[in-house]
């Protein structure tokens, strides 16, 4: 978690900005090495939690809500968008 954070740090993202960089990666690593990685743009979709705020309701807990995006498997470097 510590290299999770401090490549955060220094990439002004989130701790799920990074950890989706990687899971990108991972995935274009694996499709390539079977030899189905797509490069015409296709990119697979991802489901990704996003925490919402407690309300007045102490009844209810860990609330969120479900947005899906395209997880960015054409990128070739992860860390293009790195300052």
């Amino acid at each position: 978690m510590a290299d999770i954070v401090a490549i955060k740090n220094t990439c002004d993202a989130t701790v799920n900005d990074v950890v989706l960089a990687i899971a990108a990666g991972a995935l274009r690593r694996y499709l390539d090495g079977i030899g189905s990685f797509d490069s015409t743009g296709r990119e697979p979709r991802v489901l990704i939690p996003i925490g919402s705020p407690e309300s007045d309701d102490s009844s209810l807990h860990n609330r969120f809500s479900i947005t899906s995006m395209a997880l960015p498997v054409g990128v070739d470097d992860p860390w293009s968008g790195c300052a």
